[in-house]
């Protein structure tokens, strides 16, 4: 395990706090959040009298800040902070990387020697779904130190608590964990996947809506002029039944329709209308045009307009 350079500051802290000949305290609770490379850590002191009580705190703290009148003092290697009013409790606060050590396994180190307390208890939440890196009950590995069985979850971060019992022949922890590897580019690859399948379903949904609204369509295309041609009967003359049926029912409907109504008219399945159809196609009687999920089935010119003469003829007699 590298070298922490935490014990460079513990001797800062020493002799400040011989220098100021500080109290001990009646409890000491400490909650260390460990927030990727920074650890964000909470003090909370109680003594009769914190008056002159230095806390010592890492090199690199930054944003401190306490709830009662305090000085902050800076030294060539560590800083401390020291309560200027007579209060019997105190809360610091403040942001440093130096308790952790970071390789391929991650490290919590905290040495807590300089707390002069009667009771102590200290927390540490570890980061978003990290895990410890050996089990809590591997007896040759430990990943906390000193032990305790005070771990909970809240389903995202772990939190190691050591009361009283459990630091009062130590002085210093250790905590050894690991974090998912990647978890940013995870989640960025699972939102582009996300975004794509939406984007999908989003077209699919348009396409599929702009498709039914021209299948459903009461109006017919523009058609070209027509010439006159031979009678309906005389187009009838030489097919089978169902293909007569098929003819009549188009040319009752005034030369074209579509090709579920006609279905629901002839009463022939899907397939057989189909194979009817293809048969009068060839047969240059009938044309197909593509709508949608349907088709407009219509006579040819030549046979259309016969069709629409003899509408007129029996609506004239």
């Amino acid at each position: 395990m590298r070298k922490h350079n935490i014990a460079i500051a513990l001797a800062f802290f020493f002799s400040i706090s011989i220098l100021m000949g500080a109290s001990a305290l009646d409890s000491y609770n400490a909650d260390y959040s460990v927030q990727g490379a920074i650890v964000h850590a909470q003090a909370s002191l109680k003594s009769l009298d914190l008056y002159n009580y230095v806390y010592p705190l890492p090199a690199d703290s930054r944003n401190v800040t306490c709830n009662v009148n305090c000085t902050l003092i800076k030294g060539s290697k560590a800083l401390g902070i020291i309560i200027s009013s007579h209060s019997q409790s105190a809360i610091i606060s403040y942001y440093s990387s130096s308790y952790l050590d970071n390789g391929k396994s991650r490290y919590f180190l905290l040495d807590f020697s300089h707390i002069n307390s009667s009771e102590k208890s200290i927390s540490v939440t570890l980061p978003e779904y990290a895990t410890l890196q050996y089990p809590l009950d591997n007896s040759e590995k430990a990943s906390i130190v000193p032990h305790t069985n005070n771990v909970t979850t809240n389903g995202v971060r772990l939190t190691i608590y050591w009361d009283n019992d459990s630091l009062s022949q130590n002085d210093a922890l250790m905590v050894i964990y690991r974090t998912p590897q990647n978890s940013g580019s995870a989640w960025i690859i699972a939102l582009i996947v996300l975004a794509v399948i939406a984007l999908g379903a989003v077209s699919y949904y348009i396409v599929r809506k702009v498709e039914n609204k021209k299948g459903g369509s009461s109006k017919a295309p523009p058609r070209e002029s027509f010439k006159e041609y031979r009678s309906v009967s005389d187009i009838t003359m030489n097919l089978y039944d169902e293909e007569k049926k098929i003819v009549f029912e188009i040319h009752n409907a005034g030369g074209e329709i579509w090709q579920k109504e006609l279905q629901l008219k002839v009463g022939l399945s899907k397939v057989k209308l189909s194979r009817r159809l293809r048969a009068l196609e060839e047969k240059k009687l009938i044309e197909k045009i593509p709508y949608g999920n349907t088709n407009k089935i219509h006579l040819t010119s030549s046979n259309k307009n016969s069709s629409t003469q003899e509408s007129e003829d029996e609506n004239n007699g």
